[in-house]
């Protein structure tokens, strides 16, 4: 079954809500490594249940925290996402080394990313 495997959480200012984090649960932000990606990687701790996540510069009025599903065929889901109401809102798309990322809304307007794994998407 596809399970949520990462959060994206907007920020107005990055460098103040990473200390808001660190100071109240101890995470831990990495910046992401690519010229002109203004990104950090969260990380929430490995001796509990829980998920990791990122922190992304809010870009508009609307940014909200954003799911990511992890699912087996990035193609099939997109496919069952138009079927069952969804909108393909990002179209599928690589991140290097990772694998391959889509957004979506579902039919109630709700923003979430699926991501198939795979080490050789460039």
């Amino acid at each position: 079954m596809p399970g949520v495997v990462h959060f994206d959480l907007p920020a107005d200012d990055p460098e103040k809500l990473k200390c808001f984090y660190e100071d109240v649960f101890n995470w831990q932000f990495k910046k992401w490594n690519e010229p002109g990606v203004d990104y950090w990687l969260i990380y929430t701790g490995e001796d509990e249940a829980g998920i990791n996540g990122g922190m992304v510069r809010k870009k508009g009025l609307d940014d909200k925290v954003t799911n990511t599903i992890n699912v087996p065929d990035i193609d099939l889901y997109i496919e069952k996402i138009k079927i069952n109401g969804g909108t393909i809102v990002q179209e599928k798309m690589p991140i290097k080394s990772v694998g391959w990322i889509a957004g979506f809304l579902d039919p109630q307007g709700n923003k979430h990313m699926i991501i198939q794994d795979d080490t050789t998407a460039s």
